[in-house]
């Protein structure tokens, strides 16, 4: 690896967030997730430096992030919770949360020695507030539908 340059990456401020994400859409963040999720898996899986059975715990960790990102996804496309997450609060939740993914893969991908135990931890984090956010807007969609006495 002689001759890589090594790329510092830092988390966005307030102001890079909001400027990074003016314009966009849930369905667009979305769509950048999978493909972190997708290509974080694949990097950890074939990293020598973790335990096998750390790597498996990531990339499981990682397929969780992916299925309950689908799932944000199919209750936006399909309609039911497409509102709900444009919400600026909701939109705001979520892509500092996926900017959290984010900014860990990058910080992975660029720093020699990682400890295995903090992005476990790191990643863990990420998918419990996930599953919270997820659980939170479901409950907002099932709020705006309307009653059938």
């Amino acid at each position: 690896m002689s001759g890589q340059k090594s790329v510092e990456v830092e988390a966005p401020g307030a102001a890079d967030f909001s400027k990074a994400f003016e314009g966009r859409t849930f369905l667009s963040v979305n769509h950048n997730i999978e493909n972190i999720t997708s290509s974080f898996a694949a990097h950890i899986g074939e990293d020598k430096r973790f335990k096998l059975i750390t790597r498996n715990h990531a990339v499981f960790i990682l397929g969780i992030i992916a299925g309950v990102n689908e799932t944000l996804w199919k209750a936006y496309g399909y309609g039911p919770a497409k509102n709900v997450l444009e919400r600026p609060d909701n939109f705001t939740r979520y892509t500092t949360l996926m900017l959290r993914l984010k900014a860990l893969y990058e910080k992975y991908l660029t720093e020699k020695r990682i400890k295995a135990e903090n992005i476990i931890e790191d990643l863990e984090y990420i998918m419990l507030e996930l599953f919270d956010f997820s659980r939170e807007i479901m409950k907002q969609s099932r709020c705006e539908q309307p009653q059938n006495h």
